[in-house]
């Protein structure tokens, strides 16, 4: 668990470094919705669930036309096409676009530095204490 613990956590924090990354030196620009990805997947109870994934179209510092699916979807709000959105990404690197929102910058990482913390604790525990 501590080796595991550590492997997910420095994942966590690079994640975290590279949203910084984005913020501070990233092109923010205006994007619009274009489109809506719905993604069948199996939920709980395996149920299927409809995921709505928006797809946004923006334009580069270049001026060329860009347009890619955010990752994060939802299975109670559809992306109304037409919404304009703030996108964020690295000069030269339109491909690693994201929103510049909570979702799309810091939802990974956090989630990643909570797991990875709560794993090498759990390790540190049984290495330590004996604690099983």
């Amino acid at each position: 668990l501590l080796a595991m613990g550590s492997l997910i956590l420095g994942f966590g924090l690079w994640a975290a470094v590279k949203s910084l990354k984005f913020l501070m030196m990233g092109v923010r620009t205006r994007g619009v919705v274009v489109g809506v990805d719905e993604q069948l997947r199996r939920g709980d109870g395996q149920r299927k669930k409809v995921y709505f994934h928006p797809i946004i179209e923006f334009e580069t510092a270049e001026g060329n036309p860009f347009q890619f699916t955010f990752g994060s979807g939802s299975t109670r709000k559809r992306p109304v096409v037409g919404d304009e959105v703030t996108v964020v990404y690295e000069c030269g690197k339109p491909n690693e676009a994201t929103l510049n929102s909570f979702m799309g910058l810091w939802a990974g990482p956090l989630a990643a530095t909570l797991l990875g913390g709560g794993t090498l604790y759990g390790g540190a525990q049984m290495v330590f204490f004996g604690v099983d």
